[in-house]
C-alpha cells in the first residue's frame, strides 16, 4: 500500500515537471495586496513574488514581501508551498491528481520574519485572507508563463460571525458563514458570479436554513450589477447579503478584504468594485466597518449589509462583442450607465 502511495506521488510529480518543462524560460513577478491586517488599519500588505522558471525546475521567491504583521495575517511556509503547488496545477490541463507529489516540485523562499515566514510569537489565525493574495500574485506571475491560461485576480474570501442569546430558546448561538463574490475574468472566458474561487471550498448558506437556525432575517440577498470588471472577458458580480438582527444583543465579527484594493483588471481592462460592510445603512446610524473587524456590539433591529467584491476583467473592454455586451444587459449583469463607462463613454 505504501508503495502503491508513493509511487502515485511520484508519477504526478513527473507530470507536472513535464508540463513546466514546456513552458519557456525566464524569470516573472506577480503582486497583490491585502487592505491592512487588522491592526494597522488601511495600511496595505503587499505580497509579491519573483518566479523562475529553468528547464523542468520554478523557484517562487517572496522575499519582497512585506514584513511580518501585528496583526493576525501571518501566514506559515508550509501553507505557502501547498499554495503554489496549487497554482502550478491550475495551470496544466489536465489537472494533475491532488497528491503530496504535488508539494516537492517548486522550490519556495520564503525570508525569515516576513509575512509568510514569521518569528514567534507573530499572530496567524486570520491567514485565510493571505493565502488568497498569494495565490492571486502566483497565478498572475504564471499567467506571463501560460498565456492560454491567465486569470483576473477575484473577490478573495470573507467571512463574519453573529453571537448571543437566541429569544426563542435562550440558547446561545454563534452564526458563522463564509462568502466568496465575483471571479476574475479569464483569457478566453467571463469569470463566475456569486461563488468561491481558487483554492476556496464553501458555498453559500441557504437563507431558509440561516433564517431558521439563527435570529436574524435577511432582507436581500442579490448580484450586484456592474460590480465586475469590464473587459473583453468580463470579471463576474458580487453580491449584497443584508441582516436584520431580532436578538436582543449580538457580537458580531467581519474577516474580509478587498474593501480598499480592488480585484485589479488584466490586459487594460476595469477593476472589480470593492466589497463594503455597513451597519444600518440608509440612516442617521449607518457607519462602515474596516474589512477586518472583531466583537462590535449590535441590538434588536441593527441591519448588517455585506457587499462582496467583483472580479476583475481581462481585454480591452471595446474588444467585447457585441452580442455578448446585449445579453449583460438582458441579463442585468450591467447597467447601460455602467456599460457606457466601461467602453469610454461620459
Amino acid at each position: 500500500m505504501l508503495e502503491a502511495a508513493e509511487r502515485t506521488c511520484a508519477i504526478t510529480a513527473a507530470k507536472l515537471r513535464e508540463s513546466i518543462a514546456l513552458w519557456p524560460d525566464g524569470t516573472f513577478e506577480g503582486e497583490s495586496f491585502m487592505d491592512d491586517d487588522g491592526v494597522d488599519v488601511g495600511n496595505p500588505v503587499r505580497v509579491h513574488v519573483r518566479a523562475t522558471k529553468r528547464g523542468e525546475s520554478i523557484r517562487f521567491d517572496f522575499s519582497a514581501s512585506a514584513d511580518q504583521t501585528r496583526g493576525p495575517a501571518n501566514l506559515r511556509p508550509p501553507l505557502v508551498r501547498g499554495a503554489c503547488s496549487f497554482c502550478l496545477a491550475c495551470m496544466v490541463s489536465p489537472a494533475p491528481a491532488t497528491n503530496h507529489g504535488l508539494l516537492g516540485v517548486p522550490e519556495i523562499v520564503v525570508r525569515e520574519g516576513s509575512l509568510l515566514n514569521p518569528r514567534w510569537p507573530a499572530p496567524v489565525s486570520g491567514y485565510v485572507q493571505t493565502s488568497h493574495a498569494l495565490v492571486e500574485a502566483v497565478l498572475l506571475a504564471l499567467g506571463q508563463l501560460v498565456p492560454g491560461r491567465r486569470i483576473a485576480p477575484g473577490c478573495g474570501t470573507r467571512s463574519i460571525t453573529m453571537a448571543g442569546t437566541h429569544p426563542d430558546t435562550g440558547q446561545q448561538f454563534v452564526q458563522h458563514e463564509i462568502f466568496g463574490g465575483g471571479a476574475g475574468a479569464t483569457s478566453f472566458r467571463d469569470g463566475v458570479s456569486g461563488t468561491s474561487i481558487n483554492h476556496s471550498n464553501s458555498r453559500i448558506a441557504s437563507i431558509e436554513i440561516v433564517e431558521t437556525e439563527f435570529p436574524v432575517r435577511a432582507r436581500e440577498f442579490r448580484l450586484l450589477p456592474d460590480s465586475g470588471g469590464a473587459g473583453r472577458y468580463r470579471g463576474d458580480l458580487g453580491f449584497v447579503r443584508e441582516y436584520e438582527i431580532l436578538a436582543e444583543e449580538a457580537r458580531f465579527s467581519v474577516r474580509a478584504g478587498k474593501h480598499l484594493k480592488p480585484a485589479r483588471g488584466v490586459e487594460g481592462c476595469g477593476d472589480g468594485r470593492p466589497g463594503a460592510c455597513i451597519v444600518n445603512p440608509g440612516t442617521e446610524r449607518e457607519r462602515a466597518l474596516p474589512s477586518r473587524t472583531a466583537d462590535r456590539r449590535l441590538v434588536r433591529g441593527d441591519v448588517v449589509r455585506l457587499e462582496t467584491p467583483g472580479g476583475g476583467g481581462f481585454g480591452r473592454p471595446q474588444e467585447r462583442e457585441a452580442e455578448l455586451i446585449e445579453r449583460d444587459l438582458v441579463e442585468g449583469f450591467v447597467t447601460r450607465e455602467g456599460m457606457r463607462k466601461a467602453q469610454g463613454g461620459e
